[in-house]
């Protein structure tokens, strides 16, 4: 179905409520916190599955709405970094979200309305309610790695040491470089282990950290932890989701869902055998 262009007074509203919010955030660090996060989260993703006329059960919809913000956002910021000639900077993320904000005029008045509508918050509840189980189980993925990531992703020790990524090996160093590097003027960046040469990795998931980290004003490794554990959350509800859909006229459904979700999460690898050991050698007052 082809999207279809709304230019009513309840679509301009909404318009000039978002351009509002972006200009509020270039004085007030608290309301770019919170304009940068509903931009790269939530904004642009339900902007476009309402403009495309998706419908998706809810625990489908919440990773859909988030990924595809996630995608846009960045695009977003990239391209029209590349086109202004005052590059990347709080003005091009800005403006970059204000582009976004064209999508309202392609989403139906009465998506809008159904917002601060209360019949439709119920029966969202009434939605998440048939799935608590799922939501219950996606928080509790969310936490435990939230957790590991606090103990185990750039905490600097008492002797002065970085510690990142625990027992295990990881990459971080890598991507902070990256996400450092654009946020000082390095745009596009380089490799951070080779200066001079045209970084050849995909990095964008290393931009969408940075917006977030130069926007804000909130340090790039606690987005990292928080998006990461966000991530996992999304996945163990998207599985459920999709294992949901093949079963969906079965009486044991969400079980085998729920199962499905647990299993792909938890279930890839043997190294949470070593969670608790290594969360024990971490020092807790680091």
């Amino acid at each position: 179905m082809r999207p279809q262009i709304f230019l009513v007074k309840e679509n301009a509203a909404v318009f000039v409520a978002a351009l509002a919010l972006l200009a509020l955030a270039f004085f007030f660090q608290p309301v770019a916190f919170i304009a940068v996060a509903a931009f790269a989260f939530v904004v642009p993703g339900w902007l476009l599955l309402k403009a495309l006329r998706i419908e998706l059960p809810l625990a489908a919809r919440l990773p859909a709405v988030v990924l595809a913000s996630v995608l846009v956002s960045t695009q977003a910021v990239y391209w029209l970094s590349l086109a202004l000639p005052f590059g990347y900077s709080f003005a091009s993320i800005a403006a970059s979200f204000a582009l976004i904000s064209l999508l309202v005029f392609f989403v139906s008045s009465k998506e809008f309305a159904r917002l601060a509508s209360a019949k439709a918050w119920r029966e969202r509840a009434r939605e998440a309610r048939r799935d608590a189980a799922a939501f219950a189980g996606a928080l509790i993925v969310f936490l435990v790695f939230f957790a590991v990531l606090s103990s185990s992703l750039w905490v600097v020790a008492p002797d002065g040491s970085v510690i990142v990524g625990g027992w295990n090996y990881s990459d971080f160093f890598l991507h902070k470089g990256i996400i450092e590097s654009v946020n000082a003027g390095n745009f596009p960046p380089q490799e951070p282990t080779f200066a001079g040469v045209s970084i050849a990795y995909h990095w964008f998931s290393d931009l969408h950290t940075a917006f977030l980290s130069k926007a804000s004003g909130v340090p790039a490794e606690l987005f990292a932890r928080f998006e990461t554990a966000l991530y996992c959350a999304l996945l163990f509800l998207g599985v459920y989701a999709l294992a949901a859909a093949f079963f969906e006229k079965k009486e044991w459904c969400k079980r085998a869902a729920f199962l499905a979700a647990v299993l792909f999460v938890f279930g890839g690898s043997f190294a949470y055998l070593q969670l608790f050991d290594a969360s024990a050698a971490v020092p807790v007052d680091a």
